[in-house]
């Protein structure tokens, strides 16, 4: 994983909080909402985070967004915008982000609190829910 290089656009903010990202998009009323989710991390430890799925807009056709204390920490978008028209879309500077290519399409995984990196995950809510259903 590699951090983006520091942006050159002015008056974007450091980070995103969950009003901002729920005025500027619609929750998809089809997925789970996770506002308390139990993310379980590699090595057992339990944390609280709020996960988000959102409908198409103009930057994205698809987002799954994490919201750790009330800031973005992890953004999943399906999308065919660049790294640089989201960020403005967004208001929102990269660039103490990991910015990835998505692994399942088109798009972008952008991490802003590692915690929240595929690799630290051992169990998201949605895969908790699943294993309640399975027991």
């Amino acid at each position: 994983m590699e951090k983006t290089e520091p942006n050159k656009t002015k008056n974007l903010k450091e980070y995103l909080i969950f009003d901002e990202c729920n005025a500027m998009f619609k929750q998809d009323p089809e997925e789970t909402q996770y506002p308390n989710g139990k993310y379980q991390l590699k090595g057992g430890a339990m944390v609280n985070a709020a996960s988000f799925n959102y409908e198409a807009s103009d930057v994205f056709d698809y987002a799954t967004v994490i919201f750790y204390e009330g800031k973005l920490a992890h953004l999943q978008l399906d999308t065919e915008s660049s790294v640089e028209d989201i960020e403005k879309r967004l208001s929102i500077s990269f660039h103490t982000a990991i910015v990835e290519p998505y692994k399942f399409g088109s798009g972008y995984e952008v991490i802003f609190n590692e915690t929240f990196a595929d690799e630290n995950i051992a169990i998201l809510p949605n895969e908790r829910d699943e294993l309640k259903v399975v027991k």
